[in-house]
């Protein structure tokens, strides 16, 4: 939380270096300028991909941002909010280093389950 008021962004992506070309096609994948994010990349191919930084799902949100969300009950925060609003709004990433593990699929989800 210190670092994301010190950015004095609107959010702060947690992001980790992709470690082989199926995260990068399996994730999102961020576009950096030092520690800001310019653009961002739903699971696109390895060759397409602006880094090798793959968003983990994890955010610190500002309050006042949800004047940006999409006006209906459903959305994808990544593709109908955050593919969007980058270059309007200041988004910064933290970049993780401790292991994880996508939860995206059942066969995912069941991977992570049988590590912990």
């Amino acid at each position: 939380y210190t670092l994301h008021k010190s950015y004095n962004g609107k959010i702060t992506m947690y992001v980790k270096r992709a470690i082989n070309n199926n995260e990068l096609s399996s994730s999102g994948v961020v576009g950096l300028n030092k520690n800001r994010v310019i653009g961002f990349v739903e699971k696109p191919e390895p060759a397409e991909a602006p880094s090798r930084f793959i968003n983990v799902g994890k955010y610190i949100i500002s309050r006042d941002i949800s004047m940006y969300f999409p006006k209906r009950s459903k959305f994808s925060f990544e593709q109908d909010f955050l593919q969007k609003v980058i270059k309007k709004i200041r988004v910064y990433v933290y970049r993780e280093s401790s292991v994880w593990y996508p939860t995206d699929t059942p066969e995912r989800l069941a991977i992570a389950r049988s590590k912990w």
